[in-house]
């Protein structure tokens, strides 16, 4: 075990099949799900992981963050930015500071999708994982409840896929003095780690 390594006992339920996403400059790292991609991505940049429907960005950002006007502007100069939904402060370990932001976002044709921008203040400073859902109107922080059994099958397919995609911000970590060997995704020079299943 890394002592460095921020590790979380709730993400027990990721599947061992995601693959991890480690920026070796600001050493943070992120899961996703095996059939996502990395789109573009360079050490010590933005990186943009695409899915089935959805666009997750992680980056190092700049700036004195001190209450939640702070990180409720610096959402709203993100990109087809709409309206701020809602404004949570996750629990971390070890009494890490994180702010989760959902919002709206509207593109030039009018179609309105759903964002979660997550920042975490790590030992480097803030650190954003940012997941949009284009075409998708939902806050993440209040209709991610569990369908009733009975419910039809189209509601719980939407819980199922809606809160694995939101369950994934919750994978952002934070590696320090770690030296990773991993093999080059051929995206820049930032290693994926593919994770490996255990049995």
């Amino acid at each position: 075990l890394v002592p460095s390594l921020v590790t979380y006992t709730d993400l027990a339920q990721i599947p061992t099949s995601w693959k991890v996403y480690y920026d070796e400059t600001h050493q943070h790292l992120i899961r996703y799900p095996s059939t996502w991609n990395v789109t573009d991505s360079a050490d010590g940049a933005p990186a943009t992981i695409e899915g089935e429907d959805a666009i997750l960005r992680v980056e190092r950002v700049e700036g004195a963050f001190a209450d939640e006007a702070d990180f409720t502007a610096y959402v709203e100069t993100l990109p087809y930015f709409s309206s701020i939904q809602s404004v949570q402060n996750p629990e971390y370990p070890d009494g890490v500071a994180a702010t989760s932001v959902t919002y709206l976002t509207q593109d030039a044709d009018g179609n309105v999708g759903s964002g979660n921008a997550l920042f975490v203040n790590y030992a480097e400073g803030w650190h954003l994982a940012n997941l949009v859902m284009p075409n998708v109107e939902i806050d993440l922080h209040t209709e991610l409840e569990a369908p009733a059994s009975d419910a039809p099958q189209a509601d719980q397919d939407r819980y199922t896929q809606y809160s694995t995609w939101n369950r994934l911000l919750d994978t952002l970590s934070y590696l320090a003095d770690v030296d990773l060997a991993a093999p080059s995704s051929g995206v820049g020079n930032t290693p994926i780690i593919e994770a490996t299943p255990t049995a």
